[in-house]
């Protein structure tokens, strides 16, 4: 590995990088001497500056920042994190034709319903009153479940 000169650390310092931060370039980060003087300082910094024509492209998709960035931790690729619609938007106007509320299509999906593989999560239920509501709620039973079991002990 060769060493920088004089002339080399002048040339790093006319774009902004420092004697220390040549050295450190070399040789914590085994950088060439080349790259280690000719790139500025922050180029090889994949923050938020690196997303910046994406995150206009979802501000025109009402992505707010925090989403996008978030999207981008989780996975996605910077074009998918811009332009997918937030949350269950494709769901909502068919809970909302079968009357239910998008907070509470929000609410069964957190809770571990899978992600309307069947449509069900979308039909209203029907036993809203119900006074095994809380109960079965307590001990994540289905009312169909509970229904059933009723209707066989009422046979007997």
């Amino acid at each position: 590995m060769e060493k920088p000169t004089l002339k080399d650390y002048a040339k790093a310092a006319e774009i902004g990088v420092s004697k220390k931060y040549v050295d450190q370039r070399m040789e914590e980060l085994d950088w060439s001497l080349e790259r280690a003087i000719t790139t500025p300082v922050g180029t090889s910094w994949e923050g938020q500056e690196k997303h910046t024509k994406m995150y206009v492209l979802a501000e025109k998709n009402n992505i707010s920042r925090s989403t996008f960035f978030r999207r981008i931790l989780n996975g996605m690729t910077p074009y998918q994190a811009a332009t997918e619609p937030k949350g269950f938007s494709n769901y909502i106007p068919l809970a909302k034709a079968n009357g239910i509320k998008d907070k509470t299509l929000y609410q069964r999906v957190k809770r571990g319903m899978k992600r309307f593989k069947q449509k069900r999560y979308l039909i209203p239920n029907k036993n809203k009153k119900s006074p095994l509501r809380g109960p079965c709620k307590c001990y994540r039973i289905s009312y169909n479940t509970v229904y059933a079991c009723l209707r066989i002990v009422r046979t007997k």
